[in-house]
């Protein structure tokens, strides 16, 4: 992992990501964006308590982990690259926030209630309704997402040589 620590912009770029987090033997090293270290060992055992033994990516963290909702504006999606799950060593690329608006024909959680008594759904009535989409991140592409798994592929190589040379 010192090898990676030196490369911090070109793993950033490489990653797609505005933080990462090197969790390995217990120790996190973190660059730019990511949360506090006490949170990315709680991610951790998170992963490591739903076998997350491959690529893992989400957008929308808090969606299904609620702890990441304190830290939505920095790190809302994660990709996760397991290298030694077993041991709890992760890399994890973070994505912060990306505020969204998205326009609806009408709010979905009202009806409308016509003069006879009669419910519409919002859909059939001209008024717009906007909703402002918080704590997701830009997901990750398909083809960065197969770049993150062969760097993993190349990671796990490199520390099983390192472990038996």
């Amino acid at each position: 992992m010192e090898v990676l620590k030196n490369k911090k912009e070109e793993l950033l770029k490489h990653l797609s990501a505005d933080g990462i987090a090197f969790v390995n033997n217990n120790q996190v090293f973190s660059i730019r964006q990511t949360p506090d270290e006490p949170d990315i060992v709680e991610l951790v055992l998170w992963l490591q308590s739903n076998n997350a033994s491959g690529i893992y990516h989400n957008a929308p963290l808090s969606a299904t982990f609620e702890p990441g909702e304190k830290y939505s504006t920095i790190a809302s999606g994660i990709l996760v690259l397991p290298t030694q799950p077993e041991r709890g060593n992760y890399i994890v690329a973070f994505r912060p926030q990306a505020l969204q608006k998205v326009n609806w024909g009408g709010n979905p959680n009202e009806a409308v209630q016509e003069p006879d008594g009669k419910k519409y759904h919002p859909s059939n009535s001209f008024t717009q309704w906007q909703q402002t989409v918080k704590q997701t991140s830009i997901p990750w592409k398909a083809e960065e997402i197969e770049e993150a798994e062969n760097f993993k592929n190349f990671v796990v190589e490199y520390t099983l040589n390192r472990t038996y040379n």
